[in-house]
């Protein structure tokens, strides 16, 4: 059996860190369309638009400024992407002018990240996949604890040392020398040729000193084989100074020979967390020195969707996020009777930090089923293994004599 952890969010939290969301863009038309127009060109994005909408998106197109149109709106659905050119899965019904406003959702990069290719990194055939919709939670297209991942596949074109990656930025928010613990989970799927050394990182850096990682790990390699199953890194280390800005990155890079396939690489579920004023300060998260009582923590779902009743009695399920994504949310409660004073103190330092307005970073226990890549929670649910979220503990009656060393509460965590 694990042990629970908890760790300090330097910030409110790692944006989308998860993958739920995609990324929202505006823009406009390159050029007038009329009705029974298929397909349309959309202005210069950044990133290319082939790397921000994939099969099945919607745009919104309008309000249009023709005179015959003047005010029109309609929602079309992707088919195909193709340079700045978007094929639609049926024709316009309004005409717009050139310029008239666009905007939409693309699920193929998770929204709050942006990429950064290397020249030569093979654009066009590189491929970023969020998905909306999976059918089989134990399949690659499964993420860690719900159904959205970020996937990067790479393809070079040439001999050059080329990479990926993949960043979001933190600001100022970093206290010097304190230790920091980065983690994420991951998959990955490398070509087979011995020759081509395919490695994947994560770091945090500063981004007003060219080369200043502070701390970066391997996550894995290509000559370490593939990873099928959703697997935890980790990687610690302290800040020696105060960055002004910092990133967050992950990036995927190739070097030696030339190689014809693709690397494929998939994460979820990132974070970024302290431990300072803990006893585990030096591990960046603080390892609980109990267990709760009998069949350990009790998890609930924190429904999201809202029912609403109309005037004729129907009923509806509304999704207040507006992307359709039935997003869970979770609370965890358990019981610690006559646990150590000293996991008692050490979650006091852990809260005073939540009461200057950080959130905190839950780490439940629970057994690794590595056939179904998830942790098993003794409820049976598929829960997330790393949260984000505020705690609350309540001390209960001490009816033990060693009062100066033992006390009994209730412990509650609520994902934000």
């Amino acid at each position: 059996m694990a042990t629970s952890k908890m760790g300090v969010s330097p910030i409110r939290m790692i944006k989308n860190r998860s993958m739920r969301y995609g990324t929202d863009r505006t823009g406009t038309l390159a050029n007038s369309v009329t009705t029974s127009t298929n397909p349309i060109t959309i202005t210069d994005t950044d990133p290319d638009l082939d790397m921000l909408l994939r099969s099945g998106d919607r745009i919104v197109l309008g309000p249009s400024t023709d005179v015959d149109y003047l005010g029109k709106s309609e929602v079309v659905i992707v088919s195909s992407v193709s340079g700045n050119e978007v094929t639609l899965t049926s024709t316009t019904d309004y005409g717009y002018a050139n310029g008239d406003p666009i905007s939409f959702t693309g699920t193929r990069l998770a929204g709050n990240w942006n990429l950064a290719l290397s020249p030569g990194g093979g654009t066009g055939n590189d491929s970023y996949i969020l998905p909306l919709e999976i059918t089989n939670e134990n399949s690659p297209e499964g993420g860690m604890s719900d159904n959205f991942y970020q996937k990067i596949q790479m393809k070079f074109a040439d001999d050059t040392y080329n990479y990926c990656e993949i960043r979001q930025a933190l600001g100022n928010v970093l206290i010097p020398e304190a230790y920091y613990r980065l983690g994420l989970y991951y998959k990955a799927s490398f070509p087979g040729d011995p020759a081509v050394d395919w490695i994947l990182r994560a770091k945090i850096n500063d981004t007003t000193v060219a080369g200043s990682p502070f701390l970066e790990g391997v996550i894995t390699r290509g000559s370490s084989g593939n990873t099928d199953s959703w697997t935890e890194f980790t990687k610690t280390d302290n800040v020696s100074s105060s960055p002004t800005v910092c990133n967050i990155a992950i990036y995927l890079y190739r070097n030696n020979e030339t190689n014809a396939s693709y690397a494929t690489f998939y994460f979820d579920d990132i974070w970024l967390e302290h431990a300072v004023g803990t006893d585990d300060a030096n591990s960046g998260v603080y390892t609980f020195d109990g267990y709760p009582d009998g069949n350990g923590y009790e998890t609930a779902i924190i429904e999201t969707s809202q029912r609403q009743t109309l005037a004729n009695s129907n009923k509806y399920v509304f999704d207040p996020t507006g992307q359709g994504r039935g997003i869970r949310k979770w609370m965890v409660r358990g019981t610690f009777t006559n646990a150590p004073m000293t996991l008692w103190n050490n979650l006091l330092i852990l809260k005073q930090w939540q009461d200057r307005g950080y959130p905190l970073v839950f780490h439940i226990d629970g057994d690794y089923d590595e056939t179904n890549s998830y942790y098993i929670q003794r409820s049976g649910e598929k829960v997330p293994p790393t949260m984000y979220g505020f705690m609350k503990i309540t001390p209960t009656t001490r009816g033990i004599w060693d009062i100066q060393n033992r006390i009994s509460f209730n412990f509650e965590f609520e994902e934000i």
